[in-house]
């Protein structure tokens, strides 16, 4: 895809000056040497295209002349490095390419992704002319990666190629010649025995996320039905949280803000009634913020909601705000900011996972918001976005820490206790040696 490219490229004069990239100068230059040394000791090719001599020779970049007197150059560089002025006397780079630029521990960081895509738009791109072509090659390693980006951006011709398919049929090996089904069967064995089939599936198949292995599995996303609806509208004192994630700095602006809506029931069975994302500046979220509270507060018969979300966007970002408007409206609203003392999405996570796993979460499947979020379970921690989960990780921390109500048979004992301690604190308890005037 690179190799064979760049040297059929210059060998046939197609172009004669491109750039190779990757994610790292070493890895480049090991292109670059590669690509000297054929032309360089391949007797065959030396002596068909007639490779005479280097002009210029250093482990980054190198000018190739043949006999005829046409020369190329080849440069080799790290994504990371800087790239603006890369010129030969006058001429631009007329081909640049960018094999692996992407690796799969920075892929899964927001920063890391945007960081790159800025780079490649602002620096990149422009550092070559209106006649360069720019040539993408990798493995999609997720979602919101820049070669799934360019994918899908139909300014750009684009190809998407797996070994095989997910039953590994023989009508659906890509190159026979390089794995036979017999060896990908035996490879994906191997992923398979050690629990990592969605790692055989980005590797070979180019798919960054496997339902089959997806954090959220799709049967353990339980619908409501109308047993839960009724259920919900007799028992309006049940407690309502909202899990909040907020994107209101420049560097989220990529990202939605979201709030996910759960009412606590008993044995602390979670029913996911609302879902609202969107992307808004300071005011207009709290502005929001007042309007869920208003409305799930005259659901709740005037009892408050608990709102769960990281310290930082509360005390920093939005808390003069709020702070006014709870005042003017003469509404608070009852604020839980955490720290969960990680930044790993996976990891905060772990209790609404947990929670859903054991079947202890119900969703309202018939809502509009309901297709979007459930893509967003189903791939996270590789899909495009992750605002929705991200809310309703917080939602699961907080309500991990909070009491559920009681059920029926929980509510008959505790009136019962109730009822006998008006009657003891009235007569004073019999037998108990208590006085029923002074109460010792």
């Amino acid at each position: 895809m690179t190799f064979a490219y760049v040297l059929a490229g210059c060998l046939f004069r197609n172009f004669s000056f491109p750039v190779v990239f990757s994610k790292t100068y070493t890895i480049a230059v090991e292109f670059l040497r590669s690509l000297k040394d054929e032309i360089q000791n391949n007797e065959q090719l030396a002596e068909t295209f007639g490779f005479a001599r280097f002009e210029k020779e250093s482990e980054n970049d190198v000018i190739f002349v043949m006999k005829s007197g046409h020369r190329f150059r080849i440069m080799a560089s790290g994504v990371d490095q800087p790239v603006r002025g890369l010129k030969w006397g006058s001429k631009r780079p007329d081909v640049m390419v960018l094999d692996d630029i992407e690796d799969d521990e920075e892929v899964m960081s927001d920063d890391r992704r945007e960081k790159l895509m800025n780079k490649f738009l602002s620096a990149i791109i422009p550092a070559g002319s209106v006649e360069t072509k720019y040539r993408v090659v990798g493995t999609i390693l997720h979602k919101d990666s820049l070669l799934n980006n360019i994918l899908h951006d139909k300014s750009w011709l684009s190809r998407i190629y797996e070994a095989c398919d997910d039953e590994v049929s023989e009508g659906s090996i890509l190159w026979p010649e390089m794995y036979s089904r017999e060896q990908l069967l035996a490879i994906k064995e191997g992923y398979v025995n050690q629990e990592r089939l969605e790692k055989f599936n980005m590797e070979y198949r180019n798919s960054p996320t496997d339902k089959s292995a997806a954090l959220f599995q799709e049967n353990k996303l339980l619908p409501m039905n109308d047993s839960d609806w009724l259920t919900l509208e007799r028992n309006r004192d049940w407690p309502i949280a909202i899990g909040g994630d907020f994107a209101i700095t420049t560097k989220q602006r990529r990202d939605y803000t979201a709030f996910v809506v759960g009412v606590i029931g008993p044995d602390h069975v979670l029913y996911i009634v609302d879902v609202i994302r969107k992307r808004m500046g300071a005011e207009e979220l709290v502005t929001r913020m007042f309007e869920v509270e208003k409305t799930w507060r005259l659901h709740a018969n005037g009892n408050p909601c608990q709102w769960y979300e990281e310290d930082g966007a509360i005390r920093k970002a939005l808390g003069y705000s709020l702070d006014l408007v709870m005042r003017k409206e003469n509404l608070f609203l009852n604020l839980h900011p955490m720290n969960p003392g990680t930044t790993d999405k996976r990891t905060r996570s772990m209790p609404i996972r947990a929670r859903v796993q054991a079947r202890m979460v119900k969703f309202d499947t018939e809502a509009p918001w309901w297709p979007a979020f459930k893509e967003e379970l189903l791939e996270f921690d590789r899909g495009t976005h992750d605002d929705m989960v991200d809310a309703f990780a917080w939602l699961g921390i907080g309500i991990s820490q909070q009491a559920a109500p009681m059920n029926d048979e929980e509510q008959d004992e505790e009136e019962e206790l109730l009822s006998l301690r008006k009657r003891y604190e009235r007569d004073g308890a019999p037998g108990s040696g208590r006085n029923p005037t002074c109460g010792y």
